[in-house]
């Protein structure tokens, strides 16, 4: 605790933190006052192991007072001082999990001005804590024109993290996958997959070197009306859980109970109990990219290694940021084996398979995973494009090979700003000698889908 700034007074039964000036009382025997030289906190592991550690705000159930917060500047200084106190702790930035601007939330109604009243947040936040701190938000899987000013964003955010899960679950009306990397045939809604969301952001011009995506440590569980697969009618009932209250639900609280799993279990509650053993089949949607599993009516949507491979080499091949993850802690295999119980227990034969995957992945020089599809109107990266020559001083050749539809060509550079579009129906050249010397990245889109290709322009 002495690393955060508390000192303890045993004789008074008081605290103070001089790092942020507050004091208090504390009962005797709810605080360790005793100092244990060997022992380390959270932010001395981290930071051992080069990890950043940012607090972060917000969230589904706590985003209600965002809006009043965000558009009251008395309010905001009073947000940011609190702000200053977490950074003055130790941590290394600050994440702002609102949750939605200008959307619907948990008992609340976002409006318009939120957006330009997010911004003013941000950039007040990266005034108060300077330019050596991390500053990130989380941002809807869905990225809709005149929202975010994404530009003024960009220069004061790190990272953009995009919640790209939760796109099905107990309130769909179909049967859906809760983080498909692809759209799939007859989905409910069209657009609700980790490559809309990426194709979303380019459209409008986000630096997509800040754009983290997000992989989901857990599944969704849903009852069908019949046996179940892939799109087949939920059945929904009224129930309670927490932090929502009375809802209208389709999911399975069945197999996944109300306030243990609440019918989202975590990925090692998956392996370990929702497996063939307990009647469960396992599947594979070759156009999502994402396993699921059934048993009669039940129906699981969730991740394992090969979904989170291919995603991982699908940030790789897009130049992201890279990955959030909710949560943590969703794929540890193995709490039971070696464990000690001392402060800070530790499982030495505990294992994160997921995890490891994508770190795999990332670190990896060869291509882990294919994509493909067998819908038409798949948002792909199935076009097979030829550029040449590459390197070019200006005019580039476009070969689209079997491609025989209107194409849109948009042209990015390094910063994920559009500097070139136009339309092509066949093979063509394009002039871009009028822009500057760098890398870039030519990107295709079509009604049978999409593809990319670097270049450089000398």
């Amino acid at each position: 605790m002495s690393t955060l700034g508390y000192t303890f007074n045993t004789s008074t039964q008081t605290w103070t933190n001089t790092r942020t000036g507050e004091s208090g009382n504390f009962t005797n025997g709810l605080i360790e006052t005793k100092q244990n030289p060997a022992f380390k906190g959270i932010f001395d592991l981290a930071h051992d192991h080069g990890v950043k550690v940012l607090a972060s705000i917000g969230g589904w159930s706590m985003s209600k007072h965002f809006d009043e917060v965000a558009a009251d500047a008395g309010k905001r200084a009073r947000f940011i001082k609190d702000i200053k106190k977490l950074i003055n702790l130790g941590f290394d930035g600050i994440d702002v999990d609102w949750e939605y601007p200008g959307r619907t939330g948990m008992n609340f109604t976002g409006t318009q001005a939120d957006f330009n009243n997010y911004s003013m947040l941000m950039e007040e936040i990266r005034e108060a804590v300077g330019p050596n701190k991390l500053v990130s938000g989380c941002f809807n899987a869905i990225v809709k024109p005149n929202e975010f000013d994404w530009k003024r964003l960009d220069k004061v955010m790190d990272y953009f993290n995009m919640m790209t899960y939760d796109l099905n679950g107990g309130w769909s009306d179909k049967a859906g996958h809760n983080a498909p990397l692809f759209d799939y045939p007859n989905q409910e809604f069209e657009g609700l997959s980790l490559a809309a969301t990426v194709d979303s952001l380019r459209k409008r011009g986000v630096n997509m070197k800040k754009v983290n995506l997000g992989g989901a440590f857990y599944g969704k569980g849903v009852i069908c009306n019949g046996p179940a697969g892939v799109n087949v009618t939920t059945v929904k009932k009224p129930i309670t859980i927490q932090p929502d209250g009375p809802i209208l639900s389709a999911g399975d609280f069945d197999n996944f109970k109300v306030d243990v799993w609440d019918a989202t279990p975590n990925y090692s509650y998956i392996v370990k109990y929702a497996n063939a053993a307990q009647g469960w089949t396992e599947k594979w949607d070759n156009n999502a990219m994402v396993p699921y599993k059934t048993k009669g009516n039940y129906f699981l949507s969730y991740d394992n290694e090969k979904s989170v491979a291919c995603k991982a080499q699908f940030i790789k091949d897009n130049d992201l940021a890279g990955i959030i993850v909710w949560q943590v802690y969703g794929d540890l295999i193995g709490l039971d084996a070696g464990c000690t119980t001392d402060k800070m227990p530790y499982c030495s034969g505990a294992t994160s398979p997921l995890i490891n995957e994508i770190n795999r992945v990332f670190a990896s020089s060869t291509k882990t995973c294919q994509y493909t599809s067998s819908i038409s109107n798949n948002l792909l990266l199935n076009h097979s494009i030829t550029l040449s020559p590459v390197p070019s001083t200006g005019k580039i050749q476009v070969l689209l090979g079997k491609l025989a539809v209107q194409t849109e060509i948009s042209v990015y550079n390094m910063m994920g700003e559009e500097v070139h579009t136009c339309h092509i129906e066949k093979d063509a050249i394009i002039d871009l000698s009028y822009l500057k010397r760098g890398m870039y990245v030519l990107y295709t889109h079509s009604q049978i889908g999409q593809g990319y290709s670097k270049f450089i322009l000398e």
